[in-house]
Formats: structure tokens, C-alpha cells, sequence
């Protein structure tokens, strides 16, 4: 909302991307113990990387990053797969929140995009589903010493997110907050 950025045009491409990484498929782990699959709870660091294409053999074609990767080693994950110095058909997030920890959401958006793109499966163990969007056209606005409630366009903004994304938007400041709980907990 409008305390994020005043930027409409900038919410709802953060708010398409964030939608996007959501609607990744969940591929469960069906318990049987899988050796083909390499498990690494962080990937941080470049050196994280290079240390991971070492453990890789021909045998390893899944991922599992079990916690978190950083936009640097996402970045170097997705340059080693594309062109071909890591050899991965699956790549498994624990959930979402193991991406959506990244400082620049367009970008993992983009690197999420071209692993798919090239042919390697991105899924998730668990994801929760993405009920609904709240828009929030508050922002406070500092001037002197004191802060004044602002707001940005409430229709341009909920129009805007209606246009570019496919779930369910509400306006916080116009709609019942028992509206957004039922929708949340169908």
C-alpha cells in the first residue's frame, strides 16, 4: 500500500511478481528417501555455489534449499543452470517466504522465470494459498515535526492490481475486515 511506495505502478508490478512466486506448484515429498536429491539449508554466499556444484554428480538432478537463498546465490544458481555448470532438473523451496526473503522481488521474479523457462521444474514443499490482496491507500506523511494520514488513489490503485493480478483485491479501508477473514479461511 501507500506506505510501501506512493508508486502506484511500482505496487502492483511488486504485487504481479509476489503473485506469481506464490502460484509455483507444490510437489510434496512423498517420504521415501531420495539420493538423487542434494539438501542444502542456505545458500548465502557465491562461495555457497561453487561449493554445492562440487557435491553434484550425475546421480543429483533435485535441489532442496530448506531455508534460505540470497539474491546473490540465487543469481549465481540461476547463471550455473543456465548455462549448464549445475545440472538440476528440480529445484525445491521449502515455501515462498524462503524467496520473498530477497531484497528485489522483480529480480528473483526474473531468475525464478528463466530456470523455468528452462525446463527446470521450481516447486515448493508446502505454500500457503494466496486468498486475497489487501490495498492500502494510507501513507503517513511527515512534514515539520508531525505526521499527517495521506493517501494515495484508492481506485487507481485497486483498478491497477485488478488489472495485473488474478486474485481477489480489497480496499482495507473500505471493506469489512469479516469480508477479507471469511475469504482467507475458505
Amino acid at each position: 500500500g501507500g506506505s510501501r511506495s506512493t508508486d502506484i505502478a511500482l505496487l502492483s508490478s511488486e504485487m504481479q511478481a509476489l503473485e506469481y512466486l506464490f502460484q509455483l506448484p507444490v510437489d510434496a515429498p512423498d517420504g521415501s528417501s531420495n539420493s538423487e536429491t542434494i539438501v542444502v539449508p542456505l545458500l548465502l554466499e557465491v562461495s555457497d555455489i561453487e561449493e554445492l556444484r562440487s557435491k553434484l554428480t550425475q546421480r543429483n538432478n533435485k535441489l532442496y534449499v530448506s531455508n534460505l537463498i540470497s539474491s546473490v546465490a540465487l543469481e549465481r544458481l540461476t547463471a550455473d543452470c543456465l548455462s549448464c555448470s549445475i545440472s538440476i532438473q528440480n529445484l525445491i523451496f521449502s515455501d515462498p517466504f524462503v524467496l520473498l526473503m530477497n531484497e528485489n522481488i522483480f529480480q528473483t521474479n526474473n531468475y525464478i522465470s528463466a530456470l523455468r523457462e528452462s525446463n527446470i521444474s521450481v516447486t515448493y514443499r508446502y505454500a500457503p494459498k494466496l486468498s486475497c490482496i489487501t490495498a492500502n491507500p494510507f501513507f503517513p506523511h511527515y512534514v515539520g515535526n508531525k505526521y499527517y494520514s495521506k493517501y494515495i488513489d484508492k481506485i487507481e490503485l485497486v483498478n491497477q492490481l485488478r488489472l495485473k493480478c488474478s486474485t481477489p483485491i480489497f480496499n482495507t479501508q473500505e471493506t469489512d475486515t469479516s469480508i477479507i477473514f471469511d475469504m482467507c479461511f475458505r
